[in-house]
């Protein structure tokens, strides 16, 4: 992938020297130059900078996934799981928490991650006194202490643990998480900062 990000490197100083040997303005140009795709491949060069991201993928939604689940891998937090083509079915912590493809953002490594930022849509929405460096071993610590204790069956199969961490760990003084497994496995569905 570092291919294609040289390329859209020479293609940009392309540009910029046809601009310039046709006694045109570049600045000229690149304003005809579509907003969208300018913009996306100067976000891309500025995350590669910054977070020495070596793959650029397509389109940008894929590139910020990918930019959160390698950076998780890269700190050891999360193990990519794979099925028998190579293809990633999901990851895997350091306490044994599944974190499968699925929910509305594409997998369960984001969906959790919904919840270290407010989100004004929601008329309930709890978030964590964590970050996306630190909410995977948060979740794992609390998987810890409440995998063997009490928890509640749902209707639809989710057993429901509601884990006391001896701390605030939600912008509301919050000091549960609800962690939100699939019976019989270690599959997180969801996880989220529980009132008292």
């Amino acid at each position: 992938m570092k291919k294609k990000f040289i390329y859209k490197i020479i293609v940009v100083i392309a540009f910029f020297l046809i601009a310039f040997f046709y006694n045109a303005s570049p600045k000229e140009d690149y304003e005809k130059v579509d907003n969208q795709e300018s913009q996306q491949v100067e976000n891309q060069v500025e995350e590669n900078e910054d977070e020495n991201i070596e793959e650029i993928s397509e389109p940008a939604d894929e590139l910020v996934e990918t930019s959160i689940m390698e950076h998780l891998v890269n700190l050891g937090q999360l193990i990519e799981e794979k099925d028998s083509q190579g293809k990633s079915i999901g990851w895997s912590s350091a306490e044994g928490l599944f974190y499968g493809m699925g929910s509305q953002e594409g997998n369960r490594v984001l969906h959790v991650l919904e919840h270290i930022k407010p989100n004004p849509d929601k008329k309930i929405h709890s978030v964590f006194l964590a970050d996306e460096n630190t909410l995977i071993l948060l979740l794992d610590e609390a998987w810890v202490k409440g995998r063997e204790g009490d928890f509640q069956l749902q209707e639809n199969g989710n057993r429901v643990y509601d884990v006391f961490m001896d701390r605030v760990i939600g912008t509301e003084n919050q000091k549960k998480i609800r962690l939100v497994i699939k019976d019989g496995t270690q599959d997180i569905i969801t996880a989220y900062p529980k009132g008292y």
